[in-house]
């Protein structure tokens, strides 16, 4: 796709979903006159396109509800930070958080023993690289969001999956 930066984007084994977050992330940003793109960006298209389990985490907990709540962030952000928020002092449509996410999440991947960087890994890797966006939503507990999200990777996720395979 022509939103990705081959730079950034080229050496990862991306999963289609989580492709589609970043074209989500890229999409949103033009729409709402962004220069570039950054972590509160990647997280609205995370979440359009996670899963159902993993939506239900984060409603159950109430995070988050739907894109609304993160389109409010974004706003909130910008009321805050005014455009610098959003602007590098480069021309890369994607903030250098983005760039170190998409590491993070790489390293998050390969310690769950997964081949490919889902919406998950990046939903983690977003925690840890960039918390403070959690000021922005009502709710902020960011660590509460990390464990929730590092239980369901490392744990629940692959017991949810073990459970599938015992059905078929």
């Amino acid at each position: 796709m022509s939103v990705y930066n081959s730079v950034v984007f080229e050496d990862f084994n991306l999963t289609p979903k989580a492709k589609r977050a970043y074209k989500e992330a890229h999409d949103i940003a033009k729409t709402l006159g962004h220069l570039n793109v950054n972590n509160l960006h990647v997280l609205y298209g995370c979440f359009k396109n996670s899963n159902k389990e993993l939506n239900k985490l984060f409603v159950e907990s109430s995070f988050f509800k739907n894109e609304l709540d993160i389109l409010k962030a974004l706003e909130k952000a910008v009321n805050v930070n005014g455009d610098k928020f959003f602007v590098t002092s480069n021309s890369d449509p994607w903030h250098k958080e983005v760039v170190q996410t998409i590491k993070e999440a790489d390293l998050i991947a390969e310690d769950a023993e997964d081949h490919f960087i889902g919406v998950e890994h990046i939903l983690l890797a977003i925690v840890n690289t960039s918390p403070y966006i959690f000021d922005y939503f009502d709710k902020n507990e960011s660590d509460l969001i990390f464990s929730t999200l590092s239980d369901y990777l490392f744990s629940g996720r692959k017991n949810v999956l073990e459970l599938s395979l015992i059905h078929i």
